[in-house]
């Protein structure tokens, strides 16, 4: 860098591109700084978003139409659907659902109509699922799990894990 004298008067100062020079080598180092967030992680986000998604909907839809729904793991399949608290999915239980007498014709669609059944986990692999010991989790008619536990997911070494606390029904996405 070259300093100048200002006015004569002794003092010297940066020149305006020695200025933009220094700005733009901070901005690389920030650049270079700044953790990335890479495919894999982004990956096991994304799937551990869309479970997050579909457990919640299994809570509403429980809330909604009085009967207990949840989700049924398959970690050697890599995959998950929603189960009623009898095991079964909705489409195997639709008699069982269509002759409940308090249930209306939509609240059976609904329960029907829900997006999981038998998908895989789309960009990340199960690797655990935990509900006392079992592989459902199923919330009752209040929105609260008969079980706590957690789901975990990895994509490459990325890690995540989803949790659902009993007290409160709460779905969280942690860090194994």
């Amino acid at each position: 860098m070259r300093w100048r004298d200002v006015g004569g008067g002794g003092q010297a100062g940066l020149g305006v591109v020695d200025l933009l020079l220094t700005i733009a080598i901070l901005s690389i180092i920030t650049a270079i700084a700044v953790p990335s967030f890479d495919a894999t992680e982004q990956q096991v986000d994304r799937a551990a978003r869309a479970l997050v998604a579909d457990a919640l909907e299994a809570q509403s839809l429980a809330v909604a139409t009085g009967v207990p729904l949840g989700l049924r793991f398959e970690v050697e399949s890599n995959r998950y659907s929603f189960v009623l608290d009898s095991g079964v999915t909705p489409q195997a239980g639709v008699a069982a659902l269509q002759g409940n007498p308090d249930l209306s014709n939509v609240e059976v669609r609904r329960l029907l109509e829900a997006r999981s059944s038998g998908e895989p986990v789309e960009g990340a692999v199960l690797t655990a699922a935990d509900f006392g010991g079992a592989a459902d989790l199923v919330f009752g008619v209040d929105g609260i799990p008969q079980i706590d536990g957690s789901v975990d997911l990895r994509a490459g070494a990325a890690r995540l894990r989803v949790r659902v606390q009993a007290a409160t029904g709460r779905v969280t996405i942690t860090v194994p």
